[in-house]
């Protein structure tokens, strides 16, 4: 079956090369984040910062699966279009720039004279992705790579990620920027966005003088996200306790799963938010000021804030049967617990001194590139093969 797929869609891909007869549009950029779900990650940020330097210099395409959501980016004169539409296929086929953070689209074969830029979706390196994942099989693999090949350009946010997942799982052979990711940039230069912080908080109808603590579990292939295994009055108390003020928590799903996962008692509770919806992950994460994971890439985006981390790993075992990690949790920058009352010792015995050495020692040894310039760099890359 899986070969069957595969053949479909080169035959597909045959077909859809009609829209080469267009002519590509040297100033045409189109744009898409998570296959069109969303405004939001990587490309938003490098979006939002060629508006800055270069205004009115380029014809820019977003392509999303509800386009009617998106209408207020027509105000900044951007082509709205639908993903996976006729009307994609040849903007995609005419443009000069692709912009993306996640695997294209199987059918799409790319101009010789076309530049296809990836940004990926994830920071530093911590479970295996693309061909190194234990569920995959070779066909898989060799698929996986050979789409990874078509793109030109690659953004990395720092050298174990470029060593691992581009060059090591990807098998990847062209063009690396070390430039770190451009979504970062917001969480580096943090203290330059209080305003957007008091933004956010009002949009939620929280007191600004409130602590924000978000919990955001990765992917699940059985789409549960383990909110009911954590006792969250005992996690309140917990930060009540440490940190002292007054305590929020937002539930955040992992942009496949989406809201509406958690149980009535859970998402009836006064303390607690459910901000699966919101499509920016990275304005989430500024204004939080503890982060609860357990294998999510979350990881990486708030250890630059050198705000708290703390997995919640309950699962571990079953995990790690489906997605193996590039070295033992014991490694990573932050305490793992496997229980409740791990997770609120974990919290109750927090160091930051130590924490921040931890990390400092941990981005030194991943060799991070994240500046906090990082659209800049991809936008000024950009400017320079369109001229």
């Amino acid at each position: 079956m899986i070969r069957i797929k595969y053949i479909l869609e080169n035959l597909i891909a045959l077909c859809v090369k009609f829209f080469c007869v267009f002519p590509i549009k040297n100033n045409r950029i189109v744009f898409s984040a998570y296959s069109g779900k969303s405004f939001s990650c990587n490309p938003k940020y490098i979006f939002k910062k060629l508006l800055e330097l270069y205004s009115n210099t380029y014809d820019v395409i977003w392509a999303f699966n509800e386009p009617e959501k998106f209408c207020f980016l027509k105000e900044c004169g951007v082509t709205i279009v639908k993903y996976k539409s006729l009307k994609y296929l040849y903007y995609v086929y005419t443009a000069k720039i692709y912009v993306d953070n996640v695997e294209h689209w199987s059918i799409l074969r790319f101009r010789k004279k076309q530049i296809v830029i990836n940004t990926w979706h994830g920071g530093g390196t911590f479970k295996q992705v693309g061909a190194d994942r234990k569920d995959t099989n070779e066909i898989e693999k060799k698929h996986v790579i050979e789409k990874m090949n078509r793109v030109n350009v690659f953004v990395t946010s720092s050298r174990i990620f470029t060593d691992t997942t581009l060059l090591g799982s990807f098998h990847y052979k062209n063009t690396i920027v070390e430039s770190g990711m451009p979504r970062n940039d917001i969480l580096i230069n943090e203290q330059t966005n209080s305003k957007l912080r008091e933004e956010l908080l009002q949009y939620f109808q929280i007191d600004k003088d409130t602590h924000i603590l978000i919990f955001a579990p990765t992917f699940r292939r059985n789409g549960n996200i383990p909110t009911t295994k954590i006792d969250f009055t005992k996690l309140i108390s917990a930060l009540k306790q440490k940190f002292g003020g007054k305590w929020h928590i937002f539930i955040r799903g992992h942009y496949y799963m989406g809201s509406g996962q958690l149980s009535k008692e859970i998402a009836e509770c006064d303390y607690i938010t459910d901000v699966s919806s919101y499509s920016d992950m990275q304005e989430l994460l500024l204004v939080s000021d503890v982060l609860v994971t357990d294998y999510s890439s979350s990881i990486w985006d708030f250890i630059l804030m050198n705000k708290p981390v703390f997995l919640y790993t309950p699962d571990i075992k079953k995990y790690n049967q489906e997605r193996t990690f590039y070295w033992p949790i014991e490694k990573w920058p932050c305490t793992y617990a496997q229980t409740n009352d791990e997770l609120i010792n974990n919290i109750l015995i927090f160091d930051n001194n130590s924490y921040r050495q931890v990390v400092l020692k941990y981005l030194k040894e991943t060799e991070s590139f994240e500046k906090g310039t990082a659209a800049d760099t991809i936008c000024k890359y950009i400017k320079s093969v369109t001229q």
